[in-house]
């Protein structure tokens, strides 16, 4: 990116905008950011004051089962996050998620790096209940887990 350019439109080839240019988040890299995530920040804003954060409260790192639990519980993949903590009082302590568990996916989405369950989470809204299935123990479970915005104590 040319000096100037941060801060300017990323113009498609029939002229759409697509993003904004900026090479200050990325220490000084070209990096573009998509207007659905501006968009999405924006909206944020304009109703609510600042950006929302769905968080769960659950510290995770990858994990690969065992072939025999894979196969025990009829598993399609043998990757997920291991819940490593669970803090106080936060959506996924009362939602009954476990230090162990082993988070498979949310609301559909796989879960095989913590990036996966961060993006998951942006994409849903602090207040709506998400769906997440998980291994404990020999046996697999769903929970109903409804995030907080973490910028605000709740939602």
């Amino acid at each position: 990116m040319y000096d100037g350019f941060s801060g300017g439109p990323l113009v498609s080839a029939s002229g759409g905008v697509i993003g904004l240019n900026n090479s200050a988040l990325a220490g000084g890299a070209a990096a573009a950011l998509p207007t659905v995530v501006i968009d999405s920040v924006v909206d944020d804003l304009l109703s609510r004051g600042h950006v929302s954060r769905p968080y769960l409260g659950v510290a995770v790192h990858p994990v690969t089962l065992a072939s025999s639990t894979v196969s025990q519980l009829q598993l399609d993949r043998a990757d997920g996050l291991v819940v490593l903590s669970v803090a106080d009082d936060t959506p996924a302590e009362r939602a009954g998620i476990l230090v162990g568990d082993v988070l498979l996916e949310i609301t559909g989405t796989p879960l095989t790096k913590p990036a996966n369950l961060y993006d998951a989470l942006l994409a849903t809204k602090a207040g709506e209940p998400v769906s997440i299935r998980l291994v404990r123990g020999d046996k697999t479970a769903t929970l109903a887990v409804t995030p907080i915005d973490r910028n605000s104590g709740g939602e």
